[in-house]
């Protein structure tokens, strides 16, 4: 919940960078009382985050 809620005060950008700490296992959509769909989300901010700058640890996409 905390890289959304980054996302939301702060940056995308700043969150997409924190998504990656997440090992997509998926508890916290098991555990969401609100039933959020934050797996999903952060799937979403790493995606955004690879396209705009390639893999973690790569810059610009270069291969």
């Amino acid at each position: 919940m905390g890289v959304i809620w980054t996302a939301i005060t702060y940056s995308l950008e700043e969150a997409a960078e924190l998504s990656f700490l997440c090992i997509g296992c998926g508890a916290c959509d098991e555990v969401c009382p609100v039933e959020i769909p934050l797996s999903g989300i952060l799937w979403r901010l790493k995606t955004l985050a690879a396209g705009k700058e390639g893999a973690p640890g790569r810059r610009g996409g270069d291969t």
